[in-house]
């Protein structure tokens, strides 16, 4: 068994010739390259806010909004075509759901949602030539709180 030091001197050097790989890629094959999208974790309590209250009613939005889920859409948001992801992997604390796009003819996007019922959402369109995303779902310990990952490609 290797040291940790020498393990991640390993790591490193798989790291450094992974990203000599990747710059030596053409630039023709840049639309198969892997991005990540990133929803922010938490949206402050000032940006969700009721422009349009009944009247004799005060909106009041008391804390953060939390990320609770993501996913593809087929079409702008308000079109809410959202897209079903194949489901890969379900464990106790992890989950990866996979979307197909490749065969998409309409806009491709990504949907964040925000609040326990997906109440809020933010969504950024995708580049036409994007072929799949993938989602996973990790839960964190001790208080079971989900990070999300996306990648597409």
């Amino acid at each position: 068994m290797l040291s940790k030091g020498v393990e991640m001197d390993t790591a490193m050097a798989w790291i450094r010739l992974g990203a000599g790989l990747a710059a030596a890629v053409p630039a023709f094959q840049a639309s198969a390259a892997r991005q990540r999208i990133e929803c922010p974790a938490l949206l402050p309590a000032t940006a969700v806010k009721i422009v349009d209250a009944p009247p004799g009613w005060t909106p009041f939005t008391p804390s953060l909004v939390r990320l609770h889920a993501a996913g593809a859409l087929a079409g702008p948001p308000e079109s809410m075509a959202i897209l079903k992801g194949e489901m890969y992997q379900k464990g106790k604390d992890k989950e990866i759901n996979v979307f197909d796009l490749d065969e998409r003819p309409s806009e491709k996007w990504m949907q964040c949602s925000y609040g326990s019922g997906n109440e809020v959402t933010l969504s950024r369109r995708l580049p036409d030539d994007t072929a799949s995303c993938t989602v996973t779902y990790t839960k964190t310990k001790p208080y079971g709180e989900v990070v999300i990952d996306i990648f597409c490609r």
